[in-house]
């Protein structure tokens, strides 16, 4: 009886360890993939930011507004006889 309690502690210190040793593999495999897919994010985010247009490059939408607008309002012509004070 003593040997067979002898051999299930042992049995079962030995199921614990593997158990243990198991859980952190596993977290270290987890902690390792995580690592990966966060590089793998960062480099889809830098990728993703060269490939937003810059606002401020060319603004041909406000340029041709701001041009039609400076084309539809001239100021007349100022005339010597304007530039004369009357009395």
């Amino acid at each position: 009886r003593a040997r067979f309690d002898k051999l299930t502690n042992t049995l079962e210190n030995a199921e614990d360890r593997l158990s243990s040793y198991t859980v952190a593999t596993s977290n270290i495999l987890e902690v390792q993939q995580e690592t990966q897919e966060l590089g793998e994010n960062w480099q889809s985010f830098k990728t993703s930011l060269n490939d937003i247009p810059d606002p401020w490059g060319d603004n041909a939408p406000v340029q041709s507004q701001v041009a039609a607008e400076v084309a539809a309002s001239p100021s007349p012509e100022i005339a010597a006889a304007d530039t004369q004070r009357t009395n």
